[in-house]
């Protein structure tokens, strides 16, 4: 973790970087959102002495330390900190400048999101998803849509999945069952749901396999599961950024279909038989 470097390094540091040092120990929730230049000048020393800071702690741009620094404080922030540190919209030149710039943050996280997945962490989790007897989903609060999503689509491709909305509803009594021929993936971004750990604890403590999606090897569910994915996100807003956490459920999926091709063919038929003889999705008379 990069505050707990900056600790370590301290006496390694000349005494104006170490004044950079001290204050980012000091002002760790604000300190992410700071230009090299913005922070130079919090820490009255050059843009330069900050530069050569990061480069002491491993960085080649200051941009890559301020990511490292955001997401150790992420988790420390909740929705009405993080709604501060927003910012006034109206500080854009109009509306469409604000999608422009928010579409294109999108189109970063997800291209970073792709560069932290390792292929064969990936194949076990898609063998894992496909072949266990049940798959248990778990998203509490902000991550309950996106989880639904993932678990009812699962649905259509194979049997025996369940979500779990709450530790006090009557799906949270089916984990009591789980063993270790199942699997739970949880879904959890900052601020994490008490919820979301005990149940993905409750679980582990039956021999189920485990995979997180979250947002960095901080995260309490990362400490927790045998394998994790990580959907990064390049802003910071009141509400969870769901665009990276989608294309990577959608991916799954789709590598989960064509592990069993035959087999998500056959239950995705069947399914499409029932909805037609119950007249699920709606048709215009001739």
């Amino acid at each position: 973790m990069i505050l707990e470097r900056i600790q370590k390094e301290l006496n390694k540091l000349s005494s104006r970087q170490r004044m950079v040092a001290q204050y980012i120990l000091q002002n760790a929730e604000s300190a992410d959102a700071l230009t090299a230049a913005q922070m130079a000048e919090a820490c009255s020393v050059s843009e330069a002495t900050v530069i050569r800071f990061a480069n002491h702690m491993g960085y080649s741009r200051y941009s890559d330390m301020k990511k490292d620094l955001r997401d150790a404080v992420r988790g420390t922030l909740s929705q009405m900190d993080r709604f501060r540190r927003t910012g006034d919209l109206k500080t854009y030149s109009s509306t469409m400048q604000t999608v422009i710039r928010s579409m294109r943050s999108d189109i970063q996280s997800i291209e970073r999101t792709l560069l932290s997945i390792h292929e064969w962490e990936l194949s076990r989790i898609v063998e894992w998803i496909a072949t266990s007897r049940r798959v248990y989903v778990i998203g509490t609060h902000s991550e309950y849509g996106i989880a639904c999503y993932f678990a009812s689509t699962l649905c259509w491709i194979r049997d025996q999945v369940y979500l779990l909305d709450a530790t006090h509803s009557p799906s949270f009594d089916m984990t009591a069952d789980a063993g270790p021929d199942d699997m739970i993936l949880a879904m959890s971004f900052p601020p994490y749901p008490a919820a979301t750990v005990r149940t993905l604890d409750a679980v582990i403590r039956r021999g189920a396999h485990s995979v997180a999606i979250t947002d960095s090897p901080l995260s309490p569910l990362a400490k927790r599961a045998q394998y994790s994915l990580y959907a990064h996100d390049e802003k910071l807003f009141f509400a969870d950024n769901s665009a990276p956490t989608v294309s990577l459920l959608s991916v799954l999926l789709a590598l989960v279909s064509n592990y069993d091709f035959k087999g998500s063919s056959t239950h995705l038929r069947n399914k499409q038989k029932y909805w037609e003889e119950i007249g699920f999705y709606h048709q215009e008379e001739p």
